[in-house]
């Protein structure tokens, strides 16, 4: 197979669920085949007329993929050299196919020789129109002019699209499949009750793309616009289209770390904090431009990481002393927008390394940072506005709508307990004579699910790694891709298996209650583990592959001592301002993929970092040793803001009591990760 370049749309108008009139009933159904549609049981006469929903890695859907973005590469002006593929469809569009197999006693099925296989009949129909599941896409050609709407029409207005279902014109023909005790009712996206993610068993396929492609500016512009507001004679309701970076997050690997992130990075053998601020593809690997953290007007050049292996998220390992002793002996929180770090470096609390420290102050003032992005809708009441979106940066972490997170577990559960976010609601209360002062406050609406095991398992009872019977419509597909995985190892190797099991819809929590997002153990063990990819692959093939949540710090953590929090949870109106001083202040969070023009790129690390001690002594920022496993010191600022500042010297005895400070990958014992038998600070 050649090469494909993937193409990602930044709009949708899907639905998964409709609002149908039944007389005066109102009812909500289901934007796919109905459940008699879906049975697959053969009847009486021994023949099997089904549908099922097409994986993304079949034949099938990667022809309608591939079809569909030749045609958008055509008419966006995309280089023609080159073969595309749409990474996925728009979200929450599903391809079903029709199956009817022959009745028994009339030979074999017939063979077709287009993508698909052998079924006597084996039509593909695309669900996901607002108007509803009598409304499908027949093939990639009947579908096309909606998705070029989608791509291009900067209104946003249905009216606009050509294609068979939106146009006036050609809506006369669908009108013959119209129930006539069955009308579309006012289409709505779906509520806190419905699933938003479409089952899926595999990843999109990685192996042979390259870096993917991008609209032109104005297209791409256009593609990521809110759709405007339908007026109330309008059919369909719209909210506003979510970003690229939406569809990408809740997809498994292609991206481990987000935009906005605040995480560890390996400095040359020593790990330091920073914030994610750009991300692109190179081939399939990945890239991120991280903001080292400093303290202000003694910023860092930012660094590109070129390897998933050389970051970790913030919470996959617990905050070390500060350098400075002293600092540990305050009771009191210390903020970092208060601090006097000017002091610190004039020796007021003693020896220490102020960068480092200004990084772990820095660090935690962002983990009680908040900041809820995207609106989808707004509610003015006398006693309150309320908005909702569709993300919120929590802490160190972006989490999106209908993904999961980790919730705090109740006293005595061990099971794996995690919240698939159906809502985040805002609510700015305003100042009455009881409660002079306005305040706000966030809801998390979701669905619980517990992982539970599931034995014996063999693999006829998991086809695929996916146990028969699971719930495959409300878990999202990176859950889903995730156990599936972790399944075909433990199936094998000791007959066993787990389940993400539904046990509580519409939960509301407060973000407190919130861990943090939730990570793939087929993804961050390899990473994690001491031994990384070689342990894991060994315990893998054991059947041993652990749970990667209980390595897991929480959100607030790391600002709660003897139970209190020390610093509060504080609303930042942008994610930037999140950060304070601890970045330069031209720092931006670029949304999107798109690799930057190789002027923006800042230089490869290639030298050691230093750490500056505070009378002026330079010491080695890292210790070597064969990797950047074992002794690993946080590095501080390798360079000033100054371009033309004179290169700081080496100093010929960097024993400056410094060298074990961060060597987080040796902290901790056994084989837990390093660093979470430690307490917080």
């Amino acid at each position: 197979m050649g090469r494909f370049h993937p193409v990602y749309l930044g709009r949708s108008d899907g639905m998964l669920e409709t609002a149908t009139k039944h007389g005066a009933r109102i009812t909500k159904e289901p934007n796919k085949p109905t459940p008699k549609q879906l049975d697959d049981k053969p009847k009486a006469d021994g023949v099997k007329d089904y549908y099922r929903e097409v994986a993304i890695d079949e034949s099938k859907h990667m022809d309608w993929r591939r079809k569909l973005a030749a045609m958008l590469a055509r008419d966006i002006g995309l280089d023609q050299e080159k073969g595309y593929i749409l990474a996925h469809f728009p979200e929450n569009y599903r391809l079903f196919e029709h199956v009817k197999t022959a009745k028994k006693g009339e030979g074999e099925p017939k063979t077709k020789t287009h993508a698909g296989g052998g079924n006597e009949r084996q039509d593909a129909y695309l669900y996901g129109h607002p108007l509803g599941r009598k409304k499908r896409f027949r093939s990639p050609g009947d579908f096309y002019p909606h998705l070029l709407w989608l791509a291009t029409d900067t209104e946003g207005d249905s009216d606009n699209c050509t294609c068979k279902i939106c146009c006036p014109e050609e809506l006369d023909a669908s009108v013959k499949e119209r129930d006539p005790n069955t009308q579309p009712a006012l289409a709505r996206r779906p509520s806190t009750q419905t699933s938003q993610s479409r089952p899926s068993n595999t990843p999109t396929p990685a192996p042979s793309t390259s870096a993917p492609a991008t609209l032109p500016a104005r297209l791409a512009a256009s593609a990521q616009q809110p759709a405007s507001p339908a007026p109330a004679a309008q059919s369909a309701a719209r909210t506003p289209a979510k970003p690229m970076d939406y569809d990408i997050d809740r997809q498994y690997g292609i991206f481990l770390f987000r935009q906005g992130e605040m995480v560890w990075f390996d400095r040359l053998g020593a790990w330091g904090l920073g914030v994610i601020t750009e991300r692109w593809k190179v081939g399939n690997n990945s890239n991120y431009r991280v903001q080292p953290l400093s303290y202000p007007d003694h910023y860092t050049q930012s660094v590109v990481i070129t390897k998933d292996v050389d970051l970790r998220p913030w919470l996959a390992w617990t905050v070390p002393p500060y350098t400075h002793e002293r600092l540990n002996t305050i009771s009191h929180a210390l903020h970092y927008n208060t601090f006097d770090f000017e002091s610190m470096a004039q020796g007021k609390f003693g020896q220490g390394t102020t960068e480092i420290d200004a990084s772990i102050m820095a660090a935690k003032a962002i983990d009680a940072a908040y900041t809820p992005f995207g609106p989808e809708s707004r509610q003015d009441l006398p006693s309150y506005t309320e908005i909702r979106w569709s993300g919120m940066y929590l802490g160190a972490e972006k989490i999106w709508l209908n993904e999961p997170v980790r919730l705090v577990a109740p006293p005595g559960q061990a099971a794996t307990r995690v919240l698939v976010v159906r809502a985040i609601v805002e609510r700015s209360h305003k100042a009455t004579p009881q409660t002079p002062q306005p305040y706000s406050s966030v809801s998390i609406i979701g669905d619980v699910f517990v992982m539970l095991p599931h034995e014996p398992t063999t693999m006829s009872q998991a086809p695929n790694g996916i146990v028969a019977g699971s719930d495959t419509a409300n878990v999202p597909s990176r859950m889903l891709e995730d156990i599936r995985r972790r399944n075909i190892f433990t199936i094998q190797a000791r007959g066993s298996a787990h389940v993400w099991r539904l046990t509580e819809r519409n939960k509301v929590v407060d973000m407190k209650d919130i861990r943090g997002r939730w990570y793939e153990s087929t993804l961050f063990l390899p990473i994690l583990l001491p031994g990384q990819a070689a342990e894991y692959d060994q315990k893998a093939r054991e059947g041993v592959i652990k749970e990667v949540l209980g390595m897991m710090n929480g959100h607030g953590d790391c600002n709660t001592k003897d139970g209190t929090r020390l610093i509060p949870d504080t609303r930042a109106p942008k994610r930037e301002q999140a950060f304070g001083k601890a970045v330069p202040q031209r720092t931006v969070i670029v949304e999107g993929v798109k690799q930057p023009q190789q002027q923006q790129m800042p230089p490869q690390q290639q030298q050691p970092s230093r750490m500056v001690t505070n009378n002026g002594a330079v010491g080695s920022g890292y210790q070597s040793h064969g990797g950047h496993q074992s002794h690993a010191s946080v590095a501080a600022a390798s360079n000033t803001a100054s371009a033309s500042a004179p290169p700081q010297q080496m100093s010929e005895n960097p024993s400056t009591g410094f060298e074990e400070f961060m060597d987080l990958d040796g902290l901790g014992g056994g084989d837990i990760m390093g660093g979470f038998d430690q307490s917080y600070v």
